[in-house]
């Protein structure tokens, strides 16, 4: 028994094939799909192998890159599957495409050779929990420091030591490994920015309390975990090892087969039973609540699902620090043993529903710019003013240590490569770390975005015009990667979009709205279950309390009635938290993204908001309301 899906690995990990041959001299990029064939092929014939002289059945569990995230139809007599690329492990999905292909090719290959095939909803195994351990950087990310032009931060283009086996190859050095830091990030206006080379200092190594492992899939955080299986569908190892196991010892039901032509799609699952039960428990759950915690790491999600979980980490750490009782620290705090983070999470209120229901646009904006500005500890006492400042210096040093903490959590989410919009004066800066990964950029120089924006937009231009197609402006082609790409837009303003990806056309899909009002109208005139996606805190307060009136409509009277309602904790006074994993699980099913494959009952509604009931008076015969 093998614990590991090994085509889904096989099919995640091909992009090292290529890192390889990069070291082999003489080695033309022309043979790496000749490589990758004999690589699979070998694979294809161990298990061949295995099934003809060492077992009389072989079973392989099997991910299709995103599990059930497709959807099924027939054209004709033919069954089709339409992937869906909400999860797409960085911005540019067609990357997904070729895993999902490679992944099905494999699917198709094995049970050509009669090996079964059980390809699973989902499979993101929780294999280890990690305590403030340090994060690898991608080493995709590291391939880009070590390839740029400069370097960008001290020890950026580092190699392994001579010594480590393997570090010269034809010649070539091996890039080091690298961690995530968290570093001060650049502040760039969005237009017109300067030309010069952007430098970073080397920061400090990002160790969360706690982070989780996944084999296939890397590092991601518990926020990360909790929404992706809320949506995904994710099944056990139990409920997987039930059919592997049944079909194993007593053969396949031959009137009901599980695996017809040797390949099982096996949709029907909602069985994450056990790792709510896990990310619940209290250690984990709380950080989810402080603020001050990563809720999204690099290795799983979109770059948009971890913007919008960095989103919701910076309404959090708002709230925090407006309702901290600074009073609370002891004039005569003994500052070796002060812990800073635990101090401003003790002292200071979670965010809950009800109290962001009454945050008001402009209040908050100008907070937000604030909170995403600061260049040091001292800009953020602004946003909790204290009239007792100079009295007591170690009072006053345990702030500032407290300011400091908070101030990391923010540099935090452009380090982990989701950069920030914010308005100064009429004006949009962007705040950005080495990395840009709705753009899957590295930030060289100053005007890197500017000009990956330019050069893209020239490049659709053109291809639409090919295509006869209307072409769209460089505005509108700018706001299609803000508002789907990921970044964090803290502008007062709204952008919907209604394109999925940057090769569709793009003219007249994009649209902005400074008020709830006109984004609400445009949402309710879009065809329900089709494809949305919104930015800026308009409609971020918009989508938090539609929300918030759905699933305050919670009668316990009711009992299960009001279903979906009941998955958004409470705290013991009854409020309802705002939990980053929960929120983003609603937040991709209002927008489409939910895996409705199988049995399962699709949670929450399309929309950030019930359509209204349609006028039907004069429908009704004998009824005159004029």
């Amino acid at each position: 028994v093998i614990g590991v899906p090994i085509p889904s690995l096989v099919a995640y990990h091909l992009d090292h094939l290529k890192e390889v041959t990069r070291l082999i001299e003489g080695f033309k990029e022309d043979q790496i799909e000749e490589l990758k064939f004999a690589f699979r092929k070998a694979f294809r014939d161990d298990l061949q192998e295995v099934r003809t002289s060492l077992a009389e059945t072989v079973l392989v569990a099997h991910t299709t890159a995103v599990g059930g995230m497709y959807d099924e139809e027939f054209d004709g007599e033919q069954r089709v599957r339409r992937i869906r690329l909400g999860f797409a492990h960085s911005a540019q999905d067609t990357r997904l495409i070729v895993k999902q292909r490679e992944a099905e090719q494999f699917a198709k290959e094995y049970a050509g050779i009669g090996i079964k095939i059980l390809i699973t909803a989902a499979a993101i195994g929780i294999d280890e929990v990690r305590i403030r351990a340090e994060i690898p950087l991608h080493f995709q990310i590291a391939q880009k420091l070590y390839d740029a032009p400069h370097e960008l931060f001290p020890g950026a283009k580092r190699t392994l030591p001579p010594e480590a086996k393997a570090s010269k190859a034809a010649g070539q050095l091996v890039p080091a490994k690298h961690m995530v830091r968290v570093y001060q990030p650049l502040t760039i206006p969005l237009d017109s920015p300067p030309k010069g080379t952007a430098t970073f200092n080397e920061g400090a190594v990002l160790r969360p309390a706690y982070s989780i492992r996944s084999g296939e899939n890397g590092f991601f955080s518990v926020p990360n975990a909790d929404a992706l299986y809320r949506v995904m569908r994710v099944a056990s190892a139990s409920e997987l090892g039930h059919v592997l196991a049944t079909v194993g010892l007593f053969g396949d039901d031959q009137l009901s087969p599980w695996f017809p032509d040797n390949v099982c799609y096996y949709t029907e699952t909602d069985n994450s039973r056990q790792v709510f039960d896990l990310l619940n428990q209290p250690t984990l759950f709380q950080t989810q609540l402080s603020g001050l915690e990563p809720m999204a790491l690099q290795d799983l999600g979109s770059s948009k699902h971890q913007g919008e979980l960095h989103t919701l980490s910076l309404l959090i750490l708002l709230h925090r620090l407006r309702t901290l009782d600074i009073d609370a620290i002891d004039p005569y705090v003994d500052l070796e043993h002060f812990d800073p983070a635990r101090f401003l999470i003790d002292n200071s209120k979670p965010l809950t529903f009800e109290i962001l229901a009454d945050w008001h646009l402009e209040t908050i904006a100008e907070e937000m710019k604030i909170l995403a500005s600061a260049e040091k500890p001292e800009d953020l006492a602004a946003l909790n003013p204290s009239k007792r400042r100079g009295f007591f210096p170690l009072k006053d040093k345990a702030l500032q240590m407290v300011l400091e903490r908070a101030l990391k959590a923010v540099w935090m989410i452009p380090s982990l490569g989701s950069p920030l919009l914010f308005e100064r004066d009429g004006k949009t800066f962007v705040r950005s770390g080495y990395f840009v990964a709705p753009l899957d950029l590295l930030v060289s120089d100053l005007n890197a975005i500017d000009q990956y924006m330019k050069d893209g937009y020239a490049a659709h231009s053109r291809e639409m015009s090919e295509r006869l197609e209307a072409i769209c402006t460089f505005e509108e082609y700018r706001d299609f990667h803000i508002c789907t790409g990921g970044f964090i837009d803290l502008r007062p303003s709204a952008i919907l979009c209604t394109a999925k990806n940057a090769n569709s056309p793009l003219a007249g899909r994009l649209k902005r709205f400074s008020d709830e009002r006109g984004l609400r109208e445009a949402l309710f005139n879009l065809e329900p279950y089709s494809f949305f996606s919104t930015c800026g805190l308009v409609a971020l307060l918009y989508r938090l309390r539609g929300l918030y009136n759905q699933i305050s409509e919670a009668m316990a009277e009711l009992g299960t009635i009001h279903e979906f309602r009941w998955q958004m904790p409470r705290d013991a006074n009854g409020h309802i938290l705002l939990v980053p994993g929960a929120v983003e699980a609603f937040r991709m099913i209002s927008e489409g993204l939910e895996k409705s494959t199988g049995t399962e009952h699709i949670d929450g509604i399309w929309g950030y908001e019930r359509r209204p009931t349609p006028e039907r008076w004069d429908n009704i015969p004998g009824i005159n309301i004029h």
